[in-house]
């Protein structure tokens, strides 16, 4: 699913998708995005909101500078 390349890819890293493990990914978005409008049902687009703004600055907080 993942394979390890010799140099670095376009996107700066060692690892990129096999065309099976895009193939996957792929398959999984609609689950996914289902799974993202269940959250929101069920919590609220204000509380979604806040969640991902505080995981946000968590990973802001988190990333050298």
């Amino acid at each position: 699913m993942v394979a390890s390349g010799a140099g670095i890819g376009w996107s700066g890293a060692p690892f990129q998708l096999t065309l099976a493990g895009r193939a996957l990914l792929e398959a999984a978005i609609p689950a996914w995005q289902d799974a993202q409008e269940q959250v929101k049902q069920l919590l609220g687009q204000d509380s979604v909101t806040h969640f991902n703004q505080a995981i946000k600055r968590i990973n802001q907080a988190s990333s050298p500078e």
